[in-house]
């Protein structure tokens, strides 16, 4: 899945999430300031 960061402050940030993504996902029972892993998205050159 992806998120499109829109807002930073500091360590902190704002991330907009289609419906679709929180429906099938575990983003569904996420909270605010709950610890979730990020990673960066892979790109044609990655491999």
């Amino acid at each position: 899945m992806c998120l499109t960061v829109t807002k930073l402050n500091g360590n902190d940030f704002t991330a907009d999430v289609m419906f679709e993504t929180i429906e099938r996902s575990g983003l569904k029972r996420a909270k605010a300031g709950d610890i979730v892993n990020l990673e960066k998205s892979l790109t044609l050159t990655t491999f």
